[in-house]
């Protein structure tokens, strides 16, 4: 394997950071009683999140594509490369759940998915919905062959910009309790 200069160890030192603090960002529930619906949208959401993690689903669908998938039923389109990137990091270094990345994704650059997102989410998209199809494969592919120093050049403009602000923004918050889900309203 090829040795990483200062430069690059400095920027792997920053992922590094970004990627053990993020993980904690798995949303917990509470008040799902304060809405006439939230038992309902717990419910569904648990039975997604069951599915998503069961060994049948990562039978039938590789992690990268499952990432892939996941962004485009939550978001209408495929994740950055960084994105990309660091999910896949976080598979490998801590064992993320593929249900954590349906958080990830439906929560955007917010905290906690809403209320209204996870009920926006599971008013169009059903369990079956979680199928692979040729074009979700090719992108999945292109995303798995994006250079590191891509992403550590993506990573170092990130830093150099006030965007790095929305990161720590990001970052804090509560680590998880359980598989609950938290929402805000």
């Amino acid at each position: 394997m090829k040795r990483v200069g200062s430069k690059g160890r400095s920027s792997f030192t920053l992922l590094a950071v970004i990627l053990a603090v993020w993980v904690w960002l798995v949303p917990t529930c509470d008040g799902s009683a304060k809405l006439p619906d939230g038992e309902s949208i717990q419910q569904r959401l648990q039975t997604m999140i069951d599915f998503l993690d069961s060994p049948g689903y990562a039978e039938l669908v590789s992690w990268d594509e499952h990432v892939v998938l996941v962004y485009k039923l939550t978001q209408g389109q495929e994740p950055t490369p960084l994105e990309f990137f660091l999910l896949h990091a976080f598979r490998e270094d801590i064992g993320m759940k593929r249900s954590t990345i349906l958080s990830v994704a439906l929560r955007g650059d917010a905290r906690h998915p809403t209320w209204a997102q996870c009920r926006a989410f599971l008013s169009r998209v059903k369990v079956s919905d979680f199928q692979v199809d040729s074009e979700v494969k090719k992108i999945a592919r292109r995303l798995a062959a994006v250079p590191r120093s891509e992403i550590i050049e993506t990573l170092e403009q990130i830093t150099k910009t006030p965007d790095i602000d929305r990161f720590r923004r990001q970052l804090q918050v509560e680590p998880p309790v359980g598989k609950r889900v938290r929402l805000e309203n």
